[in-house]
Parts: C-alpha cells; structure tokens; sequence
C-alpha cells in the first residue's frame, strides 16, 4: 500500500492533511518534489528529491530547508542533453536514483538507457526504470 505523490510540484499545494489522513490508513506515502519547497510533513513520509535542471551557480536550487529530510535523490538521464547528460556532484550519503529520459523516440531511449546503465554500474547508482512505458502500459 504505497501512494506517490508526484506531477508538477507537489509541494505547492498544502498536502499535509491528505498525507496524515492516508497514514492514518496505513499507506506507505512518499512525495516527489523537485527540491525547491519545504513543507512540514509527518515524519513517516519519505521524500524523493529529483532536482529539475534549474542550476544557479553551479548548484540545483535545492531548498536548504528540506535537503536534511530528503530520503534519496533521481536524476533523469539523457545521452545527447548535455544538461541532463551527468548526474551533478551533490554532496550527500542518501542513495541517487538515475531515470533515462523519455524523449518520445525509440533510438534516443535506447541510447538513454544504455546511457543510464553505463553511469549506474560506474558510480554505483540505483536504476529507476518507468516499467509502465516499457511494457506499453499507458
């Protein structure tokens, strides 16, 4: 029983209630956010921060706020975007997540996961994978 809280940036509208209310229900609840708003949430929620290529001087715009509560981080991959090319340096011990980008053709993907694979095995990162788009399940 997982919700993920995700789309746009959830943190711009007051979820705390609708969070506390599906703990209560015992859901397992874990937000997606791009990092740059910090609200408080019950301690049982788990917080995935998948900064957006907003960079401002050098660093993700990262809410300082919130990055002490972030329970991992996910970066889209892309082979030919050289802004998403790279996961950025991040000073962190949470686990980071790498997602090949989406970019609605076949070659591009396949050079993106073979991308994404390549950077997981050489700096030990976690492959997130949207199975639903590999299983032609829309």
């Amino acid at each position: 029983k997982l919700v993920v809280i995700t789309g746009g940036e959830p943190l711009r509208q007051n979820i705390v209630k609708l969070t506390e209310l599906l703990i209560a229900e015992n859901f397992k609840v874990q937000i997606e956010t791009n990092g740059t708003i910090k609200r408080s949430l019950p301690d049982e929620v788990s917080i995935i921060c998948s900064p957006k290529n907003n960079l401002k001087n050098g660093q993700y715009n990262i809410s300082s706020d919130l990055i002490n509560y972030v329970d991992a981080f996910k970066f889209i991959i892309s082979k030919t975007n050289i802004c998403y090319n790279e996961v950025p340096k991040i000073n962190t011990d949470k686990p980071i997540y790498i997602q090949p980008m989406d970019e609605g053709d076949s070659i591009k993907n396949k050079n993106n996961l073979d991308h994404t694979i390549k950077l997981a095995q050489k700096h030990n990162y976690f492959i997130s994978l949207q199975t639903h788009k590999i299983m032609n399940i829309e």
